[in-house]
């Protein structure tokens, strides 16, 4: 489902969110370099959305996502990317203070993307946003473009307590830089009056978050979700 928010009626939810760790770095960075604010160590998943470009894609596209395994030394401003499921060679990164650079080649099977992605990481050291400019070459004509993308490490939980008094049929939960919404996310509607409901196993990022009442009305809300435990963020639907 395409997004819309001009029928969203929008809502003051109540958003509870827990402290999460950040990775503090340590000692000096290299020359003209500030220390990392965080260690990003581990496997990331990362989203990205295609946005304008002279290849002939279509916008807006679908969100094409990719896990990573970040090799990084506690304090060192160098850090490296292995995209799982490829044959790509590692890409190279820099993080400096929380500012963050990533370049490197991706193959597509029918030619080759170089690109580069400047963006910063969140205080929580969990989710990394930013934009990759990038250049195709191959089969045919070279082409270039741009693409939004948020990182996120580890997982998340969202509880949702609906405290009006109409049911909830469907909630959809997607990532802020999507163009679509994606499947519902409740098997069960979510009773009125304090009827509550997990999601679980979501990757940190920043999200739109929109419940379908049973009167066909819905509403909606904008919010970050680190990485922690359950929940990490409770979205309370008023009456």
């Amino acid at each position: 489902m395409r997004k819309s928010l001009s029928w969203i009626v929008l809502a003051v939810f109540a958003l509870s969110v827990l402290s999460a760790c950040g990775g503090g770095g340590g000692g000096g960075g290299a020359a003209g370099l500030q220390p990392p604010s965080a260690h990003l160590a581990g496997t990331w998943q990362w989203d990205e959305v295609e946005g304008a470009n002279t290849c002939g894609d279509p916008t807006p596209a679908p969100d094409s996502l990719w896990t990573g395994l970040v090799t990084h030394a506690t304090g060192s401003n160098n850090f490296t990317v292995t995209r799982n499921g490829t044959t790509d060679p590692q890409y190279k990164g820099t993080i400096s203070g929380s500012s963050i650079s990533l370049s490197g080649l991706h193959s597509t099977g029918t030619g080759t993307s170089t690109f580069s992605f400047t963006g910063a990481v969140d205080s929580s050291g969990t989710i990394v946003s930013g934009t990759s400019s990038w250049t195709w070459a191959g089969s045919g004509p070279s082409c270039s473009g741009t693409t939004q993308v948020v990182a996120g490490l580890g997982t998340g939980s969202v509880r949702v307590v609906n405290n009006s008094a109409l049911t909830v049929t469907q909630v959809y939960l997607a990532p802020t830089i999507s163009n679509f919404w994606g499947s519902n996310r409740i098997g069960s509607p979510i009773s009125a009056g304090g009827g509550t409901i997990t999601i679980s196993s979501i990757t940190p990022g920043y999200y739109d978050f929109l419940a379908v009442m049973s009167d066909s009305t819905g509403r909606g809300v904008s919010f970050t979700l680190p990485a922690g435990p359950t929940p990490t963020v409770t979205i309370t639907i008023p009456n």
